[in-house]
């Protein structure tokens, strides 16, 4: 991935990396399972890579009604 891309999780379980306007550059594969419950609730992922070491990656999930338990 690059600057103003994104990394885009659908409910259906795909994941691709898409340009600022959601257009799709790479459909990409996934390893594992993440569900979200279809709420109105903010989910954002950074990541940093530093040439030689391990990328350090940023998960916010936001809720925005109700209190809800998250799992991995």
């Amino acid at each position: 991935m690059e600057g103003g891309q994104y990394l885009l999780y659908d409910f259906d379980g795909n994941a691709a990396i898409t340009d600022k306007k959601y257009n799709v550059i790479e459909v990409i594969g996934v390893e594992g399972a993440f569900y979200l419950s279809e709420t109105s609730s903010l989910v954002s992922f950074s990541c940093e890579l530093e040439v030689g070491e391990a990328p350090e990656v940023v998960v916010r999930y936001v809720t925005c009604e109700n209190p809800e338990k998250v799992s991995l």
